[in-house]
């Protein structure tokens, strides 16, 4: 249970950080879509990546790391901007 809390805070949150760095002027209806969407896309294209061209497996840690530092640089992205 404490897991899938986590997952979907950490899931959510890289989305709207996503959302924040690269749509400055959304309102609230298009952040949440914005935020579902990078959510989705963003993460699982970086896992890709990682996966098939450096071999790093898919597990939980891992997943949890790549949300993590995408949220971290997409909020350091926006405030630098």
């Amino acid at each position: 249970m404490i897991q899938a809390v986590i997952g979907f805070a950490l899931f959510f949150l890289t989305g709207y950080a996503a959302s924040i760095a690269f749509f400055k002027e959304a309102d609230a209806a298009q952040r949440i879509a914005y935020s579902l969407f990078l959510a989705l896309a963003v993460p699982a294209a970086v896992l890709a990546f990682l996966n098939i061209f450096l071999g790093v497996p898919f597990t939980t840690f891992n997943v949890y790391v790549v949300f993590g530092l995408l949220a971290v640089a997409c909020f350091a992205w926006s405030w630098r901007r």
